[in-house]
């Protein structure tokens, strides 16, 4: 398989044979399919294996398929034992049993040592009553009855679950895996309202050793894994994540991996994140800062359990990032409670003026959150449309209703493709705003209607995400980079009419000029293709002039409208066609042009 080796079954894995009668006792078989792969193909591998046990580690984009999947197995199989485990379906008993008549255990929260207690107690009994003895479970008694063991105390010493990967638990194969998840610490010690991780660890963050983490860290970048997604909640919370990211850069300059890390940053956004993402660069690994805002409204905020740094503050973040080489990205969410439309577009352009990228993305309404335990206080209406998934959207509440959510998503999917697959707004909209008033959020906003109008045959692909946002919202990305690959020419062409249309047609010659100036810098920062490389695997550079000084801006500094003939130096990575698409949203910026004054 290609993209992220999930790690949570591995764990399970790891624990149960850590266990040397378990290990005695059982085969172990884990089951890693992906999205793309045919049902009945994952089906006959499992009955091939015969399993007497099956364990499901679902998150929501996995209940749909794991319940089919299950389903099937329960038939072909009826005295296998099947269980469900994972955040999303974590406290959800009894009603978690109703219609799924194929599940016989669901395990709570931390699931490595209940599995191994689990399989463990099976070797002697072969009745479900002694599962009462097991904490952290729910299960379907012999008589029909679902029965509560109660809660498991949260592993301490987390260094006690064995590593998947130091155990040999997952093999580790660059040509069939790009990416691995990593965990230096379990914990949050926050409690956002749309979000369970805080309240499910219990706040406290417990950390896996060094020497054990400096040993999976070699173990990856000796296979070659290109991408590493570091899983804590808030990476860089604790002074030594530096080491951590001094060890990652060794590596890197040891045996050429990883290229890129991504993480979770730290909530309350600091100086010493910004230094670990410039370490990272420094030594040409692609990392980038997140100011994960969420809103900047104060009511929204206090609704959300959130506290958030003042605008001045972000500011002086993402000028700091600038200067030490850092991509200063931010994110929101559209249809927190207490939020607005017109809110929400101040919030977009609060963040949006000060970072390169903003990701944007509705609100799921999660169980065992704030948000859900709370639906009546805030007149909170949902609705589940993704077709491979059980997430529901929170559609309507209190300050919002249903014809602004959608509004909204036609928002995000015109994010989705102009700042985020595409990447191109860096300069333009600043110099926009400080030549004519027009804000991030306009240059966003228009472009749904400007596509549907039918004007331009390159973006007719896009016009389905705008009519169906609902269901097609998170397609929007892949499609823009298949049709980047496609026709960049034009795309980028496509673009600089819709501007040239919606918002120069009644400027003046002069900022109309400067507008265009500073959209050919973007474009001239946007990755180049292989084919445009003399000499494959080097760097290619190219000197371009421009009548205004636009790299201040590029920087962070404010737009000077004089006229002073610069001439800068371009330099482009090659590999970018080849890049795997499923890791664009985090590879793309790292093969941006890096510029400097020719």
């Amino acid at each position: 398989m290609k993209g992220y080796l999930p790690i949570a079954a591995a764990y399970l894995v790891a624990a149960a044979q850590g266990c040397p009668d378990v290990d005695a006792a059982y085969d172990f078989k884990l089951q890693f399919d992906v999205y793309n792969q045919p049902f009945e193909e994952v089906l006959e591998e499992c009955l091939l294996y015969k399993p007497d046990i099956i364990a499901f580690s679902c998150q929501g984009w996995a209940i749909l398929r794991a319940d089919a999947l299950a389903g099937k197995l329960a038939a072909a199989l009826p005295d296998c034992i099947i269980m469900f485990g994972g955040n999303h379906v974590s406290n959800q008993s009894p009603g978690f049993f109703e219609g799924r008549e194929h599940v016989d255990i669901l395990v709570h929260g931390e699931g490595e040592f209940t599995f191994r207690d689990l399989l463990k107690s099976f070797l002697t009994l072969d009745t479900t009553e002694h599962l009462s003895e097991i904490a952290g479970l729910s299960f379907r008694a012999e008589d029909g009855r679902i029965v509560d063991t109660g809660s498991r105390p949260r592993i301490e010493d987390i260094d006690e679950i064995p590593s998947p990967y130091l155990t040999g638990v997952v093999s580790l194969d660059a040509n069939r895996t790009t990416s691995a998840l990593i965990e230096t610490n379990r914990g949050c010690p926050y409690h956002c309202s749309f979000c369970y991780w805080g309240a499910a660890v219990q706040s406290k963050v417990r950390r896996f050793s060094m020497e054990r983490l400096f040993a999976e860290f070699e173990l990856l970048a000796k296979a070659g894994i290109d991408t590493w997604f570091i899983c804590d909640a808030n990476f860089g919370i604790l002074k030594r994540d530096l080491e951590l990211t001094d060890k990652i850069i060794e590596l890197r300059q040891t045996y050429g991996f990883p290229r890129v890390v991504n993480t979770n940053w730290a909530k309350n956004s600091n100086e010493r994140i910004v230094e670990i993402c410039s370490r990272l660069n420094k030594a040409g690994i692609h990392s980038s800062y997140t100011l994960a805002l969420q809103s900047t409204d104060p009511h929204t905020l206090d609704l959300a359990n959130r506290k958030n740094m003042s605008v001045n503050k972000i500011e002086e973040i993402a000028r700091l990032c600038r200067a030490s080489g850092v991509v200063p990205k931010g994110e929101l969410i559209w249809g927190l409670p207490g939020e607005n439309y017109e809110t929400f577009l101040k919030s977009y352009d609060d963040l949006a003026y000060y970072t390169d990228t903003l990701s944007v993305y509705p609100l799921y309404i999660l169980p065992n959150t704030e948000y859900h335990r709370n639906i009546e206080r805030y007149k909170i209406k949902t609705k589940r449309v993704e077709v491979d998934s059980v997430y529901e959207y929170c559609i309507e509440h209190a300050d919002m209703g249903q014809a602004d959510f959608e509004r909204g998503l036609r928002f995000i999917v015109s994010n989705n493709i102009l700042r985020i697959a595409l990447g191109i707004f860096y300069v333009y909209p600043r110099v926009l705003r400080d030549l004519t008033g027009v804000g991030y959020a306009q240059t966003i906003e228009r472009f749904p209607d400007w596509v549907m109008s039918g004007r331009n045959e390159t973006v007719r692909p896009f016009v389905k995400f705008f009519r169906f946002p609902l269901s097609l919202h998170r397609q929007s990305l892949a499609e823009t980079w298949k049709l980047l690959r496609a026709d960049r020419t034009g795309l980028l062409d496509a673009i600089r009419q819709y501007l040239e249309e919606e918002f120069h047609a009644d400027l003046p010659t002069e900022q109309r000029t400067v507008l265009l100036e500073a959209l050919e810098f973007d474009f001239a920062l946007f990755p180049r293709s292989s084919a445009a490389f003399s000499v494959e695997g080097e760097i290619e550079r190219e000197e371009r002039s421009f009548d205004y000084d636009f790299l201040p801006v590029y920087l962070g500094d404010s737009f000077s409208n004089s006229r002073s003939q610069r001439r800068y130096e371009f330099s482009y990575l090659e590999g970018f066609d080849s890049y795997p698409i499923e890791n664009l949203y985090f590879g793309l910026p790292s093969f941006r042009a890096s510029v400097k004054y020719a």
